[in-house]
């Protein structure tokens, strides 16, 4: 059985060796090079590698959640009236919904998805000269690349963006 993501990292390697040739004859090639693979290939890698699993999270948090609010019910109209299970399974509830909400795995696995896929249809467009890039020079060509990455990858930032008052990592 094969991983969710498992082909990401060689994906995104791939187009980053194709894109590669293209950065050649820019201005300043090195910091250009630099920008695509952390910028590109290593965001492109780990948002087609995480968005399964945090789209997984949600749904075995919402899971539990929902089991164990008709476990508290089912005891409850049964009769067993034995308040520790029922708090128990109280806490789990409220437990796994808090972290559904506080980390939003839904949100971000579907941003990560997007924008990992539009990172990846974006490399062909430029690889090829195709779309926006037709009839640019390589330098204007690589400039709307570079802005286009940032505007795909701005909602990802802000996903991961802590809400006022908010604690702890959700990266």
């Amino acid at each position: 059985m094969r991983l969710p993501g498992h082909n990401a990292t060689s994906q995104a390697r791939e187009l980053y060796d194709l894109i590669l040739p293209k950065l050649q004859n820019l201005n300043n090639p090195g910091a250009i090079e630099k920008f695509v693979q952390s910028r590109f290939e290593a965001r492109m890698a780990s948002h087609l590698k995480r968005a399964p699993w945090l789209g997984y999270a949600h749904t075995a948090i919402g899971v539990i959640a929902i089991g164990g609010a008709v476990a508290t019910s089912t005891l409850a109209a049964g009769g067993h009236t034995d308040s520790t299970l029922i708090l128990i399974l109280g806490f789990l509830v409220a437990a796994a919904t808090g972290l559904n909400q506080i980390f939003k795995f839904a949100n971000r696995s579907a941003v990560r998805f997007r924008a990992g896929n539009e990172l990846r249809r974006e490399a062909w467009d430029y690889i090829f000269d195709r779309g926006d890039y037709e009839k640019q020079s390589p330098q204007e060509a690589f400039d709307s690349f570079y802005d286009k990455i940032w505007r795909i990858e701005a909602p990802v930032d802000a996903s991961v963006e802590l809400e006022p008052g908010q604690t702890g990592s959700t990266a």
